[in-house]
């Protein structure tokens, strides 16, 4: 492993540059996931062509959501974590569908005059077995996929009598 990580570590090194072409700068970046069969392991299905591909991708993955240009090692907490993202992913889909998230506002004052400026919008997922969640799953095109169905659904309950500020109070 370790001659893998001096080996990884340079071409990420390498491959970071940026390029331009007719005044247009593109930086080139890399992501990579490393995942292993090791010999005499235990773990049979850690050993198949197929499953080291499905691993170092969960580990690709996982150094695209740590920032990009970097490699990872696949390690077993990937797979619980990733299972975990999925159901938690469907439960809010669901729970979107369902008119399960209650919109909540709070008042923006601006604490030098006093002076209201806004709302900030806040949710509250009320759903039989939801646990509160602190951060949206997945890497951030799923967010951006949950965030855009989640403003749809607000739109629908603005539709539904209810007051959604989109904009500051000047």
């Amino acid at each position: 492993p370790h001659r893998m990580d001096d080996l990884t570590g340079k071409l990420v090194e390498q491959v970071a540059v940026t390029i331009e072409h007719h005044g247009l700068f593109v930086d080139l970046t890399v992501s990579i996931g490393i995942a292993w069969g090791a010999q005499g392991s235990t773990d049979a299905l850690a050993c198949t062509a197929d499953n080291l591909l499905h691993r170092a991708d969960m580990a690709m993955y996982h150094a695209k959501n740590r920032g990009r240009n970097r490699y990872c090692w696949f390690d077993l907490s990937m797979e619980s974590e990733l299972r975990f993202r999925n159901e938690l992913e469907t439960g809010i889909r669901r729970g979107i569908r369902q008119g399960e998230f209650v919109p909540f506002y709070e008042q923006q004052i601006d604490l030098e005059t006093g002076k209201l400026m806004g709302f900030e919008m806040l949710a509250r997922w009320q759903s039989p077995g939801a646990n509160w969640v602190a951060a949206l799953p997945g890497g951030p095109a799923q967010q951006r996929l949950l965030l855009e169905a989640f403003g749809l659904y607000l739109d629908r309950c603005a539709g539904g009598g209810r007051l959604v500020v989109v904009a500051r109070v000047g």
